[in-house]
């Protein structure tokens, strides 16, 4: 009927939900697609590997790396996911490169030419990092369902003791919002 209002955010999130359960439903281990789509939603929308990993560690049946990377890949193919080879904000403090000019005279310059120069820090090129949703309202769908049910609260608490061993060893206290979304 065209005199109803239209409801266009319920019909964005019932759009994320059909194109979830249209990825959940074509894997080859739907159960454990949900699963996993369900835990990298509650982490949020940018996640690093390292960190899905430490929640998926924590839980009592294993999440075998092969079906994770399966998975993972599924997500990519669907464009529900893409994979960053690093955190972009990393790279930029990680490289140790800074915007500091020195000014040094003809002779020191030359000196120091002739002199073998510390090497910056590299980073090993390695596998991707960085874990992102494509879309930024399939995790917030999401997380809604989930906070609905009654694993909410125990997904939920995973994921902040996931997030605070995680960030305690990377960057103390630099999430306290991230660790208080979890925890209220």
């Amino acid at each position: 009927d065209d005199t109803e209002p239209l409801s266009l955010p319920q019909d964005l999130s019932e759009m994320m939900r059909l194109r979830a359960r249209g990825v959940i439903e074509a894997s080859q281990a739907p159960g454990a697609m949900q699963e996993l789509l369900t835990r990298l939603a509650i982490l949020g929308r940018r996640v690093p590997r390292p960190l899905l990993r430490r929640l998926l560690d924590q839980e009592e049946r294993p999440w075998p790396g092969a079906l994770v990377e399966k998975l993972l890949a599924e997500l990519r193919e669907h464009h529900l996911i893409s994979i960053a080879s690093h955190d972009p904000d990393e790279a930029a403090s990680a490289s140790g490169v800074s915007e500091i000019q020195v000014s040094i005279s003809a002779p020191e310059q030359a000196l120091a030419e002739d002199e073998p120069q510390p090497q910056q820090p590299t980073r090993e090129p390695g596998p991707a990092r960085i874990i992102q949703f494509e879309n930024g309202m399939l995790p917030e769908v999401l997380v809604r369902e989930v906070e609905a049910s009654l694993a909410g609260p125990r997904l939920h608490l995973a994921a902040a003791e996931a997030k605070l061993s995680y960030y305690d060893a990377h960057t103390p206290l630099e999430h306290p919002d991230e660790l208080a979304a979890h925890l209220l």
